[in-house]
């Protein structure tokens, strides 16, 4: 969990739960690492993660272009930008990855 003061908000059962959107990016970046590139896969995948942390309320997650930030169907030889955003109790965490062009 990145030090933040808004992490400071947390309360400690949340602090335990937030590494899952750690957990949710890492899981897109995996499985794109071994040759996923359907963008809704990927979204289903962390979309799945993170919704199996009762803790966690999600607002968003994405999976765009890394320039325009226009959500995709697949990831192509740009890469992509994958984000997401989560909410524990009244504090909002959002983090992000890049995929790599290809």
């Amino acid at each position: 969990l990145a030090m933040s003061s808004r992490n400071a908000l947390l309360t400690p059962a949340d602090r335990a739960a937030a590494p899952v959107l750690w957990r949710a990016l890492s899981a897109v970046r995996d499985a794109h690492a071994v040759g996923e590139r359907d963008a809704g896969v990927l979204r289903a995948r962390m979309t799945a993660i993170l919704r199996a942390e009762k803790r966690a309320a999600l607002e968003y997650v994405s999976v765009a272009d890394p320039v325009t930030l226009a959500e995709l169907d697949r990831v192509g030889a740009a890469g992509a930008l994958v984000s997401l955003a989560v909410c524990f109790g009244p504090v909002r965490l959002i983090d992000n990855v890049v995929l790599p062009a290809t």
